[in-house]
């Protein structure tokens, strides 16, 4: 397998990676990015502007197909065409029923199907691959990129924990068990230790035993398998950008960004490039990420995907999590390649709230009029009538 980065060569980089992005999404490919399959019920069904989260996906798409669900804004279509982004975009609405996820609602439409079944896509590039999203592919006969098996084992924190040891990569210390006594004893520790759930993602699906009851613990985790962490003091949370090819010879390694935090455990936003690119430690993120890209590729998972990793104090490195899909890193980091014909433009990507804004009013007073500006674009407007929110990349 060919790995290539962006430190050793950036414009064979980028060369590379805008060629096999028009090979992963042409003009027979059908995009569902179905964010909604991530969605952690107890938390963000209750944001109702997640399910638009969905067209984050946009800015970043070029001559092929994608399924989004209403509120979407036309005028925000014509101010990326303008600057030369979502060229020959065929763009499928359907209905939105918030409660379910995006698979689902074109399922439950007969009509919708066979509209899309007269186009014959030949594949279908998913966000999230869970049951929804397989049944929807056997629907409409349209293979996806990566099954369920694939995605759920590429994601999953205890494969790539035990995977780290196999290889001699660095692991924080700690244990992984589904014994509910070996839980409860580290819980009971006078030191402190995290306990994750293998399959949540953005920093949910933790349990800490200073700031949860075992109780709590007990009543969430359902009998799995438990990744056990001792607690270390993190200075950073840096998260690197990948590509594998469709037939996964060829793996990318395009940026490096930091993830800010809330509370060093959810996910906010993203910040680029990150305080390491340039240091020892930006070598270390790409020897290790070099090892798991070879991991992930057996596995047999191709697209978009990034690793988080840990920094502590000491400056040692430690991966943490594979998020086997378009990340929150991922649309800022490949627009603004877009938009600036370089991976070394530093932005931050975050959302922004305001107590009522027009889209066309926002367009016009705030968002950058071309590409050699430095202020801010729109990543997700179609939210910011209705909900007061957008998802902006911000140039610095």
């Amino acid at each position: 397998m060919q790995i290539i980065d962006f430190i050793t060569n950036e414009p064979q980089t980028i060369a590379l990676l805008q060629s096999q992005i028009e090979k992963f999404l042409n003009n027979e490919t059908l995009v569902i990015n179905d964010t909604r399959g991530m969605i952690i019920p107890s938390v963000l069904p209750f944001i109702e502007f997640v399910c638009s989260y969905d067209q984050r996906i946009f800015p970043l798409l070029k001559n092929t197909n994608v399924v989004f669900s209403y509120p979407f804004s036309f005028e925000v279509e014509e101010y990326y065409k303008k600057l030369w982004l979502t060229q020959n975009v065929n763009v499928f609405l359907i209905e939105n029923q918030k409660e379910i996820t995006l698979a689902k609602n074109i399922a439950q439409n007969k009509e919708f199907i066979q509209k899309l079944k007269s186009y014959h896509f030949k594949k279908i590039v998913p966000f999230f691959v869970n049951n929804d999203m397989q049944e929807l592919s056997k629907i409409l006969d349209i293979p996806l990129t990566v099954s369920q098996d694939i995605f759920t084992h590429a994601n999953d924190k205890l494969l790539l924990k035990k995977y780290l040891i196999q290889a001699q990569l660095p692991t924080i210390d700690g244990d992984f068990t589904s014994d509910k006594e070996i839980l409860k004893k580290y819980f009971l520790s006078p030191e402190r230790y995290l306990f994750k759930d293998p399959l949540w993602v953005s920093g949910y699906g933790f349990w800490d035993n200073t700031e949860n009851t075992f109780e709590e613990l007990e009543a969430n985790y359902w009998g799995k398998e438990l990744i056990i962490e001792k607690f270390i003091q993190k200075e950073s949370s840096p998260s690197v950008q990948f590509f594998i090819s469709e037939d996964r010879s060829i793996g990318i390694i395009f940026w490096i960004t930091d993830q800010i935090l809330e509370n060093g455990k959810i996910y906010l936003w993203n910040k680029s490039p990150s305080q390491y690119v340039g240091t020892k430690i930006q070598d270390i993120l790409i020897s290790q990420s070099k090892k798991i890209i070879e991991y992930i590729t057996k596995i047999g998972y191709n697209g978009f995907w990034g690793i988080d990793f840990i920094v502590d104090t000491s400056g040692e490195v430690y991966a943490t999590e594979v998020n086997a899909r378009f990340t929150g890193a991922t649309y800022p980091a490949i627009t603004a390649l877009l938009l600036k014909w370089t991976l070394w433009a530093p932005w931050e990507f975050f959302n922004y709230e305001w107590d009522s804004q027009k889209i066309e009013n926002y367009l016009q007073t705030q968002a950058i009029k071309t590409a050699h500006e430095t202020w801010i674009f729109p990543l997700w407007l179609s939210g910011i009538e209705k909900f007061g929110k957008a998802n902006i990349l911000k140039f610095i």
